[in-house]
């Protein structure tokens, strides 16, 4: 089992645009990213985002580079909320996951699920971040950052 997690692309700034879709570097940054999920053996099963625009632009992005991977707006991933229930349901889980996301909310995620009390990776936009599961937690598979994505 594999979870993936990725911060949405670079967003518009809010005085331009309040949702925050992603900004024309943002979607760029997106669609490098989904050439890299593109080429992996796995594919995620399901692609989790925020209700935020720019998350949900982001897993959209992904998801058509990937054939129609399914995707939910999932309710408590904000940049801001508790990661402790998502940490619970993915312990549980069987499936591979990809979560499209903010910081900090990820961060702390990789965190705890790799068990460590310190940030372990500074998480980019549209930077992949591959943990893969072993007996009672996470070890990180692969981390590249956007900017050395071809």
């Amino acid at each position: 089992m594999k979870v993936m997690l990725l911060q949405h692309g670079d967003a518009k700034p809010e005085n331009i645009d309040p949702a925050r879709s992603l900004s024309e570097k943002g979607e760029k940054q997106v669609e490098k990213a989904a050439e890299f999920f593109k080429r992996l053996p796995f594919y995620p099963d399901v692609i989790l985002h925020s209700g935020k625009q720019r998350a949900r632009e982001s897993a959209e992005i992904i998801c058509f580079a990937l054939g129609g991977i399914r995707i939910e707006e999932r309710k408590g991933i904000g940049p801001n909320d508790d990661i402790m229930p998502m940490v619970s349901e993915i312990m549980r889980e069987n499936r591979s996951l990809m979560i499209v996301g903010h910081q900090p909310f990820l961060g702390k995620l990789a965190s705890a699920l790799l068990q460590k009390d310190v940030p372990v990776v500074d998480l980019e936009n549209a930077s992949p971040l591959i943990l893969k599961k072993i007996e009672n937690g996470f070890v990180i598979d692969t981390y590249v950052k956007n900017e050395y994505l071809r």
